[in-house]
């Protein structure tokens, strides 16, 4: 993407909120509200077609709660990305609980090196990690609500061809962190 460093979003440990503050690596990067709008104008960013795109396949994800990823409990919702060279992601996202599956379409931004998208034709929730999160077998992620209502989650790849829907009942009051397993590492 970009000729910088790679940046690695660690949500709840290098970046976190503080009070109405969100913070990198030690230093406000933003209020709560301009990190989540941030995240919104990354995520609707993408261009109505790319059609002549060459897509690069990122992977199969497993979303977990935090909380859960290190239970017994199976992942329920797997997320499916690829990227284009111009920076937009597509995918799809498929809930095996409810066998529901829909289409997320998302930017990532070249100086930030954030990744984000939602589900298309859609505004909100807002997913959110690194796009070198995506290369490591765990990847937190964050998913907005709003402002001050951002859920993190944990990736994880697989090797499938479809992927699931994104929770409808999560406790959506404070900032969580949420983390993604490499599929690879699920067995």
């Amino acid at each position: 993407m970009g000729s910088s460093a790679p940046v690695y979003y660690d949500y709840g440990e290098n970046i976190y909120y503080e009070g109405d503050a969100v913070y990198l690596d030690g230093q406000q990067i933003a209020t709560a509200e301009e990190y989540a709008d941030q995240a919104q104008e990354i995520a609707t960013a993408a261009p109505e077609t790319v059609d002549s795109a060459e897509w690069m396949p990122l992977g199969v994800f497993a979303l977990t709660q935090e909380a859960k990823s290190a239970g017994t409990d199976a992942p329920t919702i797997y997320l499916q990305l690829v990227l284009s060279k111009e920076g937009v992601l597509n995918g799809t996202v498929k809930n095996t609980a409810t066998d529901e599956s829909q289409e997320i379409e998302g930017m990532v931004d070249k100086d930030s090196q954030r990744a984000a998208w939602v589900i298309s034709g859609k505004t909100s929730p807002i997913m959110e990690t690194g796009i070198y999160n995506l290369a490591k077998d765990d990847a937190p992620a964050l998913l907005h609500y709003g402002a001050r209502n951002a859920t993190p989650f944990a990736k994880t790849t697989e090797n499938m061809v479809s992927i699931p829907n994104l929770p409808s009942s999560c406790d959506r009051s404070e900032p969580r962190r949420f983390v993604a397993r490499n599929g690879k590492n699920l067995h």
